[in-house]
């Protein structure tokens, strides 16, 4: 059960942070350490993120297809900062000569416990990933390879079978040259 709907977990504590902010605001105050400050109005920001969560619950129950992407875009917006998910958001900064990207750490977490709660499925994607690019590979160089033998044997065709056996016999050339003067000797049926 928890299985199928671990990744679900993220939205959940995403969730409670929103509904902590919106009674937050009921309540017109917020603690932040063990001082009580005034929380006056909600703003846009927090709209935004309910709406989000809200589209990120039913994608994952009505659109699953579409729930990683809907999930992915608002841990972004939040990183951001578009979406604001806690009454006041705690932001990193990285500055790069005059430019400075505010980084928000609410969404970073969330988004690096996403990363560990998925972590089973992202590297069952990564397995058939590289199980096709490893399959796509060996064909692409086998083709390769059959390529550069019809090439040899354009240019040895003309060889007596003595000069072929002599080839086959050195064992000085590469792969392909040896297999193209074996299958020359084979068609002639002189091996």
């Amino acid at each position: 059960m928890f299985r199928k709907y671990k990744m679900l977990l993220p939205v959940i504590i995403l969730t409670a942070l929103c509904i902590w902010t919106i009674v937050d605001s009921i309540q017109n105050t917020v603690v932040i350490g063990n001082t009580t400050y005034e929380f006056d109005t909600l703003t846009s920001n927090h709209f935004r993120a309910s709406i989000a969560l809200i589209i990120c619950l039913i994608s994952f129950f009505a659109f699953r297809a579409y729930f990683k992407y809907v999930l992915f875009m608002t841990l972004i917006l939040g990183l951001l900062g578009v979406l604001e998910f806690r009454p006041s958001e705690t932001y990193f900064v990285i500055k790069i000569s005059s430019l400075e990207i505010d980084f928000q750490l609410t969404s970073f977490f969330v988004g690096i416990l996403t990363l560990i709660v998925g972590a089973d499925r992202i590297n069952e994607v990564l397995e058939v990933k590289g199980n096709q690019n490893t399959k796509q590979i060996a064909i692409n160089k086998q083709a390769r390879f059959s390529e550069e033998v019809e090439n040899f044997k354009n240019t040895y065709r003309n060889k007596s079978s003595e000069s072929l056996k002599q080839i086959v016999a050195e064992n000085k050339y590469v792969a392909p040259a040896l297999e193209a003067a074996r299958q020359l000797l084979d068609e002639r049926g002189s091996n």
